[in-house]
């Protein structure tokens, strides 16, 4: 959501504004702390999983499942 918010904001920008270029940076940290996240979460998964159920790490990490058991994703 953040990343989308921001690249909205940086597309209204005006060119080499210095507001440009703070929003330019901000989506460049977004998108490596992203990266980070993703790579720890496939680091837990592979060490969870290769106990005793190492086909199941695909299914954790590529399935994309619905969130809905959280009352902020209940209307």
């Amino acid at each position: 959501v953040r990343i989308a918010i921001v690249s909205r904001r940086l597309a209204a920008a005006e060119d080499n504004s210095v507001k440009k270029q703070k929003l330019e940076r901000e989506l460049a940290q977004l998108y490596n702390d992203r990266s980070i996240i993703t790579s720890r979460i496939e680091q837990i998964a592979s060490k969870a999983l290769s106990i005793n159920r190492g086909g199941y790490l695909e299914i954790v990490t590529e399935k994309h499942m619905k969130l809905t058991k959280y009352d902020c994703y209940q209307s």
